[in-house]
């Protein structure tokens, strides 16, 4: 799809003017809507495991619908991309003393990437995400934090030589449509729609966790694969609450950046 219509940030554009009916999109595309509050479901260090994202996600439902129809858009589903780790060349990527020196890839089109690479000492590369091969062969990025299924279906995974094994965020995503198309379909349609939606989503979401976890585990044997000490994990929570301080209020509405951090505890 992304070679028929265009990037993500493109195939938003054509939502909004009808070029297009609808997408299926991450966060890079969630962020064009202008509903920057959703990419609040991946920041760094919120959500111990995929169930507490759940629950979070589920509960927060109809204030995201709210908002996303505000922008003129309709989620059918929402979805993930894996859960992310954190991959790099040449050493580990453990503490803030490991990173410095070190650059890490940030993707332009997402709000809060920067400040999540930030706080770790590593310096944050803004990019498309089309230009990180090449920038990993080359050493120009030597850090990356992607969900392990997205490295290798990108051929990003090749290139790097470590694996943290700690889960540092959820990637996620969702299948938008066009409000306006939506509102001028009979109401049959409309519901046929809805439920497909809901399905294909709800298969999608299985489907993808379930190789997310094949992939990691393939890198795991590939790469030099490393658990961080207690004291490393805590070190890096205390990053990621710096972080999400940050980003409330300047990236996320504070009331619900409020509740959804009540609900990730």
């Amino acid at each position: 799809m992304e070679r028929q219509a265009g990037d993500e940030v493109l195939m938003v554009q054509k939502i909004r003017s009808g070029q297009l009916d609808g997408a299926a999109v991450t966060a890079i595309g969630l962020a064009q809507t202008g509903v920057t509050d959703a990419l609040i479901f991946q920041v760094p260090g919120l959500f111990a495991n995929w169930g507490k994202l759940d629950a979070a996600r589920n509960a927060m439902k109809a204030d995201f619908e709210q908002q996303f129809q505000s922008k003129g858009f309709t989620i059918l589903g929402w979805g993930d991309v894996g859960a992310a780790k954190t991959m790099s060349i040449g050493s580990r990527f453990t503490t803030r003393p490991t990173c410095r020196g070190k650059t890490a890839s940030s993707s332009r089109a997402t709000p809060s990437a920067p400040s999540s690479t930030r706080p770790s000492a590593a310096s944050p590369r803004r990019r498309s995400r089309s230009r990180d091969p090449a920038n990993l062969k080359n050493g120009s990025i030597q850090v990356i934090t992607v969900p392990p299924l997205a490295a290798e279906q990108l051929q990003w995974a090749s290139m790097v030589t470590h694996i943290n094994t700690m889960t540092t965020g959820f990637g996620i995503g969702a299948i938008i449509v066009s409000s306006a198309r939506m509102s001028g379909l009979p109401q049959n349609l409309k519901d046929v729609l809805t439920n497909r939606g809901h399905e294909a989503a709800d298969r999608l979401t299985k489907s993808i966790r379930n190789l997310d976890a094949q992939s990691f585990a393939r890198l795991k044997t590939s790469k030099s694969a490393y658990e961080p000490t207690d004291a490393e994990k805590q070190e890096w929570r205390d990053v990621f609450t710096k972080v999400r301080a940050q980003l409330r209020g300047a990236v996320f509405t504070p009331g619900v950046f409020d509740k959804v951090v009540s609900l990730a505890q």
